[in-house]
């Protein structure tokens, strides 16, 4: 992440010298967005399945995140979150109700300029059954979640594993 923005370590709360995946806005036009897409996980019937995860907002810049979920052919907002929210990690924790296949898709969407960097953690899903799983650290990769091309941007818009102050960006 650029300096003033975006996290410096892992989600404290697990392991900060960890690894995170994050969306760096030094040079997107604002408003710009980056997804990552679970792939068609099973419905369920528990009245308590959750998306849980961790998120870092860092910067006077900072955007938006979001949770989206699709049953067919669209996706509709279940969960947002905007603005600076310092330099912290925060738990977040999103019902999912669903009985029948449904994807997740997570986006960042970039501010009015470099310093909006969003970054995500210790994504799972809690309470879902055996079937649905997704747990990610990002300690070696993006795990279930693939990148997706949620503005039609020109290359697409990437989220970059880091740790700390080095990174790698996923192929």
């Amino acid at each position: 992440p650029s300096w003033f923005t975006g996290p410096s370590s892992g989600n404290h709360y697990t392991n900060a010298t960890g690894w995170y995946t994050y969306f760096e806005t030094s040079s997107v036009p604002r408003g710009a967005q980056a997804g990552l897409e679970s792939p068609l996980l099973p419905g369920n019937h528990s009245d308590y399945c959750q998306l849980e995860f961790f998120y870092h907002m860092f910067g006077v810049h900072v955007g938006s995140l979001s949770v989206r979920i699709s049953t067919g052919d669209r996706f509709r907002e279940v969960w947002t979150q905007d603005s600076d929210r310092g330099n912290s990690w925060f738990p977040a924790k999103v019902q999912i109700n669903s009985d029948v296949p449904f994807r997740v898709r997570l986006v960042a969407k970039s501010g009015n300029g470099w310093r909006s960097d969003i970054a995500l953690d210790d994504v799972s899903f809690g309470e879902c059954g055996p079937e649905v799983s997704g747990d990610c650290d990002f300690e070696y990769s993006t795990c279930i979640w693939s990148p997706v091309n949620v503005s039609n941007a020109n290359p697409q818009l990437q989220w970059t594993r880091s740790q700390a102050l080095s990174a790698y960006s996923p192929s």
